[in-house]
C-alpha cells in the first residue's frame, strides 16, 4: 500500500496552490478563471529583421485603432490607443483572444474597418478610398498606414506582450527627363491591390492612381512621393495632351518588372528619346530617400 508522506503532499499540492494564487481558480473548472495580459503598442518602420528597421514614435503613427476579437475570432470591441501605451486585457482561461491594430487610418485616402459585434476577424481590413476622376479611379491621398496583430494565449497564466505595428504602404517617386515643358502630362499608375488585410496580405481589385506632376526649375517633370498599396508588376502610363500620345512602362531597362514594397520607396526615372519613353532607372530604396536624378 502506498502512503502519501508529508513531502509527497507538499509536492502534490504546491503546483495547485500556485495555480490558485496566480489565477484565482483551479484547473477542473474554468468558468470563472480570468487571465490578465499586458499589451504594449509599438511601431516600426518596416517588417522583418533588416538594417532599415527602426522604432517610430507617436509623431509618425498619430492614432491607433485596436480591434479585439474573442476565441471564435468574432469582433468584440474597438479601442482607441496610441504608440507606447500599455493596456491590460482579461480573458477566460483556455480561450484565446485576438488583437488587430491599425495606425494612421483616419482621413480621406482610406477606410478603416467598421465592424459590428460578431463580425468575423477576416473583415478587419482597410480599403483604399476611391474617387472618380475622368475615366479612371484616383487615390493619390493614401495615408502612411500601419498594422499589427497578436494572439493572447488562453493557456498562459499571465504574460506581457508586444503589439508591433509595421508599415503597410509603399512609396513611388517619378522623374521625367526631356519632357516638353509646353505640353500637359497625366500620370497613371496601376495594378496595385485595393485592400490591406488584417493578416498582413493584400487583396481586392486593381487600383489606379493619378498623382500630379509638374516641371521643376531644371526642366524635369517631377511626380513627388505618393503612397500606394504594395504590389508586383506595376504599370506606369504617361499621357500627353489628353491622349495625343501615350507611353506605357512596366519594367526597367534590364527588363525587371516595377514593384512596390511595403515600407520602401520605388524611384522611377523616365526619359523621352526619339518619341519613346524608357524606364532608365528603377530602384527600391529606403523610405523617403529620394535621389535627385539629372539628365546627361
Amino acid at each position: 500500500m502506498n502512503r502519501l508522506t508529508t513531502r509527497n503532499w507538499v509536492r502534490f499540492l504546491l503546483p495547485a496552490l500556485l495555480t490558485f494564487a496566480l489565477s484565482g481558480c483551479v484547473y477542473d473548472s474554468y468558468d470563472d478563471c480570468f487571465i490578465d495580459h499586458i499589451i504594449t503598442v509599438r511601431a516600426y518602420s518596416i517588417a522583418g529583421s533588416t538594417d532599415d528597421q527602426h522604432e517610430l514614435t507617436g509623431d509618425e503613427v498619430t492614432e491607433v485603432l485596436l480591434y479585439v476579437f474573442d476565441h471564435n475570432r468574432r469582433f468584440v470591441e474597438r479601442i482607441e490607443t496610441q504608440i507606447g501605451e500599455t493596456l491590460t486585457f482579461s480573458s477566460l482561461m483556455g480561450r484565446n483572444r485576438y488583437l488587430i491594430a491599425w495606425g494612421n487610418t483616419q482621413g480621406s485616402g482610406q477606410m478603416p474597418p467598421d465592424l459590428q459585434p460578431g463580425d468575423p476577424m477576416s473583415m478587419c481590413n482597410v480599403a483604399v478610398a476611391t474617387q472618380p476622376r475622368a475615366s479612371v479611379v484616383a487615390s493619390p491621398n493614401l495615408a502612411d498606414v500601419f498594422s499589427g496583430s497578436v494572439v493572447l494565449d488562453g493557456n498562459q497564466l499571465s504574460g506581457d506582450h508586444l503589439l508591433p505595428l509595421y508599415r503597410r504602404t509603399g512609396q513611388m517617386h517619378i522623374t521625367g527627363l526631356r519632357f516638353d515643358p509646353a505640353a500637359d502630362y497625366t500620370v497613371v499608375v496601376s495594378s496595385t491591390p485595393s485592400i490591406l488585410n488584417g493578416d498582413g496580405t493584400n487583396a481586392g481589385s486593381q487600383m489606379v492612381y493619378t498623382p500630379t506632376g509638374k516641371f521643376d526649375e531644371d526642366g524635369r517633370f517631377i511626380v513627388d512621393v505618393f503612397n500606394l498599396v504594395p504590389g508586383d508588376n506595376i504599370t506606369v502610363q504617361i499621357i500627353k495632351n489628353n491622349g495625343e500620345q501615350t507611353w506605357t512602362v512596366t519594367q526597367d531597362i534590364n527588363n525587371n518588372p516595377i514593384a512596390i514594397k511595403a515600407g520602401q520607396l520605388t524611384q522611377v526615372a523616365l526619359r523621352l528619346s526619339d518619341g519613346n519613353i524608357l524606364a532608365i532607372f528603377v530602384e527600391v530604396r529606403t523610405w523617403d530617400s529620394v535621389l535627385i536624378i539629372k539628365d546627361w
